[in-house]
């Protein structure tokens, strides 16, 4: 069994996100709701390497706390991520067809209601708030979490993919942090608001911002169609080396989150995973 397995079978977070989400939309009795819930479900539950929440989990476990501790940041993480999805895939942004192994949510349900599905997620994430886990840094993560979906993150980030596409090198890696490396980063930044020491945060922040970005030039460094293929390939390798960097100040421990940036180092040349 692999690391990731290893990771995955003790949290065993695929169901446990399942169950949770399913009690917050358990009660569903008209037949319009419930076609939301099953949108929602839909792609929630398509094939998924889980990158995010598995990193929440290893970022908690590096700091030597159980990790099923941070389940609910992680749940409220990858509602997000998977809202931003289905959002992505719609005709009016990026009008793809295939998502997670299965046809796009637009497809089968519709526009409308895909719509409807992605924005229930992003605001439902903020309900997870609520568990104890967040009673003493409560305004951290709400600052966090508004921060990473909205305007300084998220929804920033997909607008200037859109609608400005910069030449500038600098201006792309700010689009990719925006629109991929927030989340990324969020997903390290909430168990170092809970269990990390100021000296540990930095540490962590630095690891996270750069792992973001060689995540998403990882990304776009797989589409054939990349005019800049050598420049992803290089700048990925170097934001992979600042971010292994970061991990020395954890030793030994740090060997949990090392698999992630070993993870995006295949993707420079293996086939994209389900994200």
């Amino acid at each position: 069994m692999n690391s990731k397995s290893k990771l995955s079978s003790l949290i065993n977070f695929e169901r446990e996100l399942q169950k949770h989400l399913q009690k917050k939309f358990s009660k569903a009795p008209r037949t319009a709701q419930r076609i939301l819930k099953k949108s929602i479900f839909y792609t929630f539950k398509g094939k998924s390497s889980h990158f995010r929440p598995r990193l929440c989990f290893a970022t908690t476990k590096i700091l030597g706390q159980n990790p099923k501790k941070i389940l609910p940041w992680a749940l409220a993480l990858e509602m997000v991520h998977t809202g931003s999805l289905i959002h992505d895939d719609m005709p009016c942004m990026d009008y793809a067809s295939f998502r997670r192994g299965q046809l796009c949510n637009h497809l089968v349900f519709g526009e409308d209601v895909a719509l409807l599905a992605g924005t229930a997620l992003f605001i439902e994430s903020f309900s997870v708030l609520k568990s104890s886990l967040f009673d003493k840094n409560r305004k951290d993560f709400l600052e966090l979490l508004i921060s990473t979906i909205g305007f300084q993150g998220l929804m920033s980030g997909q607008v200037l993919d859109l609608k400005e596409r910069s030449s500038s090198k600098k201006e792309i890696l700010n689009t990719m942090h925006l629109k991929t490396g927030v989340l990324i980063s969020a997903c390290v930044l909430g168990p170092g608001f809970l269990w990390a020491d100021s000296s540990q945060q930095k540490a962590l922040e630095k690891f996270s911002k750069n792992l973001g970005l060689a995540y998403q030039l990882a990304d776009d460094y797989q589409d054939e169609k990349s005019v800049q293929r050598k420049w992803l390939f290089e700048k990925g390798m170097f934001f992979l080396k600042e971010s292994s960097e970061a991990l020395n100040f954890f030793g030994k421990k740090s060997k949990d989150l090392k698999i992630f940036i070993s993870e995006i180092k295949r993707r420079f040349i293996l086939k994209p995973e389900n994200p």
